[in-house]
């Protein structure tokens, strides 16, 4: 009877001491929910499927009344500027949203808006969310509500014809397909 016992015991102690071994191992790894991205991330990337909705700034309260969330629905393609593989400048003449990769999985992103007199810089881990076909970050989510209205490029009005850009190795970025 004490053999059976004793390996009774030991048996759960196995157990006990794998579950343990599992839930020490998982804490320590330092990967997130998420999908890191397989693949290379241009700057036009970001145009396309940068998630506002998941960082504070000042496109908050747009974000709260129209159905939008990416850079792509608050700028033209002709308002698209890059230095390199590394940098996107979107800019209307009132608002400025720039993206500055520093690491694979780290941007910097800096928000300017001039009628407001509102500037943000912030580094954030942002993430492919392989669900929603997008990039987002962890820091906040704006909920999109259910009545909300469409939002129209240009709808704020800037004589664009005004704006210089005093870097000359930022060009245009060319078409996607």
């Amino acid at each position: 009877m004490d053999f059976k016992l004793n390996f009774f015991i030991i048996e759960i102690m196995k157990k006990v001491v794998w579950v343990a071994l599992i839930l020490i191992l998982g804490a320590c790894s330092s990967k997130q929910p998420g999908t890191d991205p397989a693949f290379v991330i241009y700057p036009y990337d970001f145009y396309e499927k940068f998630n506002l909705r998941t960082i504070i700034s000042s496109y908050r309260n747009h974000l709260h009344y129209y159905c939008t969330r990416y850079p792509k629905d608050f700028f033209k393609e002709n308002e698209i500027r890059t230095a390199n593989n590394k940098l996107l400048i979107l800019d209307n003449g009132n608002k400025t949203l720039t993206f500055e990769m520093v690491a694979y999985n780290k941007v910097i992103i800096t928000d300017l808006d001039r009628q407001n007199k509102y500037k943000s810089k912030s580094l954030y881990t942002f993430f492919y969310n392989k669900e929603a076909d997008d990039f987002r970050v962890y820091e906040f989510f704006i909920k999109q509500k259910d009545n909300c209205k469409e939002y129209k490029k240009g709808h704020f009005k800037v004589d664009t014809s005004k704006i210089i850009i005093k870097n000359s190795s930022v060009k245009p970025l060319p078409s996607q397909p």
